[in-house]
């Protein structure tokens, strides 16, 4: 089975819909880095198809929130100022166009989709840290699935140690940093995307789609297997096309 799909305009659709959305969460050293990733998304589309690629935000330029200051607690009784520093990785292949001069349809997942999470103190400690992935074909976890640490030799979660592999339903980076938003500003980013401004109404539909077809996917599966669900449905990978 080859690789899950996304269309292009449906990915660079969401990063603008959610670079605008994140606009006041967002750090002011990190304003460009959602610029960055939508335009070297544009760049495959235009000019890689038929080839391998990296797509992600990368290690040396990081997007950074806000501080928390203890908002990550209802009523901001958290006891931390903490923030997110998010990074990415796909590996992808970038279809060859079907007409000569048009850009390709879609990109596909070919190795490594991994998102990372990290809550940095205002001093720039880690205090956590976690990973939201798509497997490759060789991982024997969920296909949508979270692991915490793992990229140290020391405990707990050692790199070692490859479990556990929580399932997840968040898939692309800024899903990810969406998760990350509402978790260090519990009422505040509530209030914020509760509303009906443009970027809201640009940001749901896209979201909502995608979940619904994953969560559709997730229910006819555990409805068709035998004998224990869960194992099952561990094993299971989606059709290739489940976002298109």
């Amino acid at each position: 089975m080859t690789g899950l799909r996304f269309s292009y305009n449906n990915l660079i659709e969401e990063i603008s819909a959610f670079k605008e959305l994140s606009r006041n969460f967002t750090d002011a050293i990190s304003h460009g880095v959602l610029d960055g990733l939508r335009s070297s998304l544009e760049q495959i589309e235009d000019y890689g198809a038929g080839s391998k690629h990296e797509w992600g935000i990368r290690e040396e330029y990081p997007y950074r929130t806000i501080l928390s200051a203890g908002e990550y607690e209802r009523g901001n009784r958290g006891s931390h100022l903490v923030r997110a520093e998010v990074t990415s990785i796909w590996e992808v292949w970038a279809a060859s166009a079907p007409r000569r001069r048009h850009p390709s349809p879609y990109l596909e997942l070919v190795g490594k989709a991994s998102t990372r999470v990290r809550l940095l103190d205002d001093e720039d400690c880690e205090l956590a840290m976690w990973r939201m992935e798509v497997a490759d074909s060789s991982s024997p976890g969920c296909y949508f699935h979270v692991q915490i640490l793992g990229e140290s030799a020391d405990p707990p979660f050692p790199h070692t140690l490859s479990i556990p592999r929580f399932p997840g339903i968040l898939v692309t980076p800024t899903s990810a940093i969406e998760f990350a938003l509402d978790e260090l500003f519990q009422e505040r980013w509530a209030r914020h995307v509760a509303g009906g401004s443009q970027p809201v109404n640009m940001w749901r539909p896209i979201q909502s789609d995608r979940i619904q077809k994953l969560l559709k996917w997730l229910a006819q599966m555990v409805g068709d297997c035998s004998g224990s669900p869960w194992p099952a449905l561990k094993r299971l990978r989606p059709d290739p096309t489940l976002f298109l």
